[in-house]
């Protein structure tokens, strides 16, 4: 063999080497899998959104034939057969009427301070107290605007007050007043032209005074078949009063406000997702309600969320389409990108590597977005992701128990 061959066939011996040697080096230090570490986040978002408040409803069948005096607030739960009303002939008597029932209010206060006080069972100090206690109530319900419960509050302050005058021997008590009392309440009672008539609830439910010509439109069953035009169509409905009506029962306290949203905020509502929704037209800031469902339709930018909820009162009792502000109930959870995501036998998961192995683990999501979702934590169950453990987010042939370098 000549010199110049057996240099050739040392310089490829010698090429083939460098080249085994370097991609045996390479495989040692390369992995084919790029991982992410798991980190615990939380996500705050809110949205604006317009709805219709959808009820069952019942219209009372009752027409206003005279001056109506209704007895309970709009959103007043009311029993079967409960009387509701009176109609009247004429205002006056509807005004005589509301007298009497402030002269009865007065009776049975002043009657009911002259037995306390003469059964013997009421000390000074202890008045002192509850004039205090009242006189403070009153105030801050000053202060906040706030009339719910203020007639209660000043009966209150005036039982104390009077049955503070016969206790430091001020009034013996109060029969002349008492007699003054009924001779008005006997003027009034004379006064009014006629007996009213009383509307009583053929059902049980919230009463409400007024209609708008939602009632066959928007019940609670239509939620099951909406559309994004049925709630467009709905949201853009004119109301329609009718004067003649009494009012309606809301059979339930349960209702659904079904709002239209942009399509690629979607998947920020799952299914259960607790929420708040602070409608412009209500003082309440924070009406709690769950997502019930998503309607999407395919080619269409807009879809549907229905959200449920069973507060009642007497602004939700008359709401009907209106904007809110839906806040999500902060998410705390995992943060894992879509990338890392599979599903394994029906069952949503990621891959984690650790100690050269890699393992199928499941997910819970709670929050979900085009790019990540959120993991509830389940930290006492190792079939569930852990906080920092490394995902695969690139990799191809991935399977539970693969040995990994």
């Amino acid at each position: 063999m000549n010199t110049t061959l057996a240099k050739v066939i040392s310089g490829i011996m010698a090429l083939f080497i460098l080249s085994y040697v370097g991609y045996q080096v390479y495989q040692y230090f390369y992995s084919p899998y790029k991982t992410e570490t798991v980190f615990e986040t939380v996500i705050a978002d809110s949205e604006d959104v317009q709805g219709v408040m959808m009820r069952d409803e019942q219209v009372l069948g009752e027409k206003k034939t005279g001056v109506v005096s209704c007895y309970y607030a709009n959103g007043s739960k009311v029993a079967k057969n409960s009387e509701i009303a009176k109609i009247y002939q004429k205002e006056q008597d509807v005004i005589s009427q509301y007298q009497i029932k402030q002269i009865d209010k007065e009776l049975q206060m002043l009657k009911s301070c002259q037995e306390q006080v003469s059964a013997g069972s009421t000390q000074t100090d202890a008045l002192d107290k509850q004039v205090n206690e009242k006189h403070l109530q009153l105030l801050a319900a000053v202060d906040t605007n706030s009339l719910e419960g203020l007639e209660d509050i000043k009966y209150s302050l005036m039982t104390s007050l009077n049955k503070r005058q016969i206790v430091i021997g001020k009034e013996k008590d109060f029969s002349a007043r008492i007699n003054t009392l009924n001779q008005e309440k006997n003027s009034l009672q004379k006064g009014i032209s006629s007996n009213p008539k009383a509307v009583t609830t053929p059902v049980s439910g919230y009463f409400v005074d007024e209609v708008d010509g939602f009632e066959s439109t928007a019940v609670l069953k239509d939620g099951e078949t909406l559309s994004v035009k049925k709630v467009q169509d709905l949201i853009s409905q004119p109301v329609q009063r009718d004067d003649q009506v009494i009012g309606k029962i809301l059979l339930t306290h349960e209702w659904t406000f079904a709002a239209v949203i942009d399509s690629d905020d979607a998947l920020k509502y799952r299914k259960g997702a607790v929420v708040s929704l602070d409608f412009s037209t209500l003082p309440e800031a924070d009406v709690e309600a769950t997502v019930q469902n998503v309607i999407t339709e395919k080619g269409n930018d807009k879809s549907v969320v229905l959200f449920g909820g069973s507060m009642m009162n007497e602004g939700l009792s008359t709401l009907r389409v209106d904007k809110a502000k839906v806040s999500f109930k902060n998410n705390r959870g995992l943060k894992v990108t879509k990338d890392a995501l599979h599903i394994v036998n029906g069952e949503k998961g990621v891959y984690r590597v650790l100690g050269g192995e890699m393992r199928f683990k499941k997910v819970d999501v709670i929050y979900e977005t085009e790019d990540y979702i959120l993991s509830a934590q389940h930290a006492d169950d190792s079939d569930y992701l852990q906080l920092y453990d490394d995902v695969v987010v690139k990799g191809k042939d991935l399977y539970d128990k693969k040995p990994v370098k």
